[in-house]
Formats: structure tokens, sequence, C-alpha cells
């Protein structure tokens, strides 16, 4: 919930008037024409008025090969949100006694747990067919083309997978 509530227009808008802005960018890296690496980030914080402070951090890797009417893409993303509230993988911290050493263990286990978060990738191809077809139309641009595109994803949320073709 945490992640999808950040992605909401109403709730970025609590940023600006709690003075806490994000910090977002991009890096990229084109060793030819055609191939292109890049690496981003993103770090913020959102909170409803009146909650305490929750914060967002991700982090994607991406990579582009176009050759002709060829098209590789591909990224790979990792967030993390922590702050009051946000649940961990285990919903209650496990019952200690300071007199057994397996107990002690599994309140530090659970202590090391990080907040839920999402991880994924995906890797997509394309071919584009009828360059130029729509050249003389008044509805398409000048290069306007048809591209079929077969996309793999895959994203875990809280140790949930999901696999999509």
């Amino acid at each position: 919930m945490g992640q999808a509530s950040a992605a909401e227009p109403g709730l970025i808008a609590f940023q600006a008037t709690r003075n806490s802005k994000a910090v977002a960018g991009r890096v990229g890296f084109s060793p030819f024409l055609g191939l292109e690496f890049g690496v981003s980030s993103y770090a913020g914080k959102f909170t409803n008025a009146g909650d305490p402070e929750k914060s967002a951090t991700i982090v994607m890797f991406d990579a582009a090969y176009q050759h002709g009417p060829f098209v590789l893409n591909g990224e790979y993303g990792r967030s993390n949100i922590v702050g009051p509230g946000i649940l961990r993988k285990s919903l209650a911290p496990p019952a200690v006694n300071p007199n057994d050493p397996l107990t002690i263990a599994a309140l530090s286990d659970y202590v090391a747990q990080t907040s839920p978060g999402q991880d994924g990738f995906y890797i997509e191809s394309g071919y584009s067919f009828f360059r130029g077809l729509f050249r003389n139309r008044e509805l398409f641009d000048e290069g306007a083309y048809v591209m079929p595109v077969v996309r793999l994803k895959r994203f875990v949320v809280t140790g949930r997978s999901r696999i999509f073709i």
C-alpha cells in the first residue's frame, strides 16, 4: 500500500507542503550508437498530513539496444519503503525469553528484516514493420511504423512472485 500511495498525485502534493523534497536522477552511458546503459534512483518521503514520516527509495538499472528495425530493452528495479506503520514480512515480533538463545535469535532475525518493497525486471523485444507505409497520411507522423512487442516481466512484492509474458 505504501508504494501505491506514493504514486498517487494527491499524496505527492504533501511532499511540497511538508518541505520534504524528493531527489531523483539518472546517469546513462552509450558506448556506441544504438546501445545505452543507465542507472537511476529516487529517494523521497511521502506522508499524509499528521502521520509520521515514511520514505521510499527506488533504484533502477536499464539497457536498450537498437539495430535497424530490431529493438531490445530491459530494466531491473528495487524499491524499499520505511517508516512507522509499514509492516515487515513478519506481522508481529516473536515472543522473547531472555534465558532462551533461540528466542533471542528469532528477535534478531525479525529486527534485521527489511520493510516491504518490490523488485522486478522486464525484457522486451520488438521489430518494426511497414516503415514509410503511412508517410502520405495526414493522421500519422513522417516516421510512423508498426512494431509488435513481446515482453517478459517478473516482480516480487514482500516474498510473493509473479511472472508475466
